[in-house]
């Protein structure tokens, strides 16, 4: 999803929502590396599927630029804001679809 146009060959900026889903091989790179370098990178939403355990865990920035869990019921939705303006609602049992 883009806000706004780009006119650009390439993007040149962070991604505002990354999705990890985990597996066996990639687990703790996923909670601990990947985690700490999204964090210091201030990527606003990042966010940990776990197909084995049904379980979404969306972790947004806080004012100190520290990642806050929010646990979601996988039937629940989310909303999400990009910009100032732009927001996503997703339904989070789209996912397991």
């Amino acid at each position: 999803m883009v806000c706004k146009e780009i006119n650009k060959p390439f993007l040149d900026f962070a991604a505002t929502i990354v999705v990890e889903i985990l597996s066996p091989s990639t687990v703790i790179k996923d909670r601990n590396n990947k985690f700490y370098i999204y964090q210091s990178q201030k990527i606003p939403y990042y966010i940990i599927v776990d197909v084995d355990k049904n379980e979404i865990e969306i972790y947004h920035l806080d004012k100190e630029d520290k990642y806050q869990l929010d646990k979601i019921e996988p039937s629940g939705h989310y909303i999400f804001t990009l910009h100032t303006d732009c927001t996503a609602k997703v339904l989070l049992s789209d996912i397991w679809e």
